[in-house]
């Protein structure tokens, strides 16, 4: 059995943390469930110029991923295990500033990576320009 997952949505919001650093909360869904053991997340910063920020690492504490349309607010929302947030802080998220967002997962003994750009615009810092690729 060949299963895949589709992102569909990609959204992003930006807030400060309580040190006034910024923290991006990246909500996003699978149209598929599947088990990925594990899945880890890697965000890569870019200014507007194209030139490299910093990268930054993240591991889901879960390896059950739930697909599906999923509504939290009125708002898209990844679901796993744990928790329905993922938190991005790093001394780059500017205004303006590009993010590049790289999905590893491993299952049964094989290893995928899907790269997906996103790209934060003015105020709103809506994200866009997301390639909506399967992972295999």
């Amino acid at each position: 059995m060949n299963e895949a997952l589709t992102i569909q949505h990609i959204s992003t919001k930006r807030l400060l943390n309580q040190t006034g650093q910024p923290v991006h909360l990246y909500e996003f869904f699978w149209t598929e469930r599947r088990d990925l053991n594990p899945l880890s997340l890697r965000f890569n910063f870019y200014d507007l110029h194209g030139e490299y920020l910093e990268t930054v690492h993240l591991r889901l504490p879960s390896t059950r991923i739930i697909g599906g349309l999923v509504h939290n607010s009125g708002e898209h929302m990844l679901l796993y295990e744990g928790s329905q947030r993922i938190e991005v802080k790093g001394v780059s998220g500017r205004i303006g500033s590009y993010c590049s967002l790289i999905i590893s997962g491993g299952w049964l003994g094989r290893k995928t990576e899907q790269f997906f750009k996103c790209a934060f615009y003015y105020e709103d810092l809506t994200c866009t320009d997301y390639s909506p690729n399967r992972i295999q």
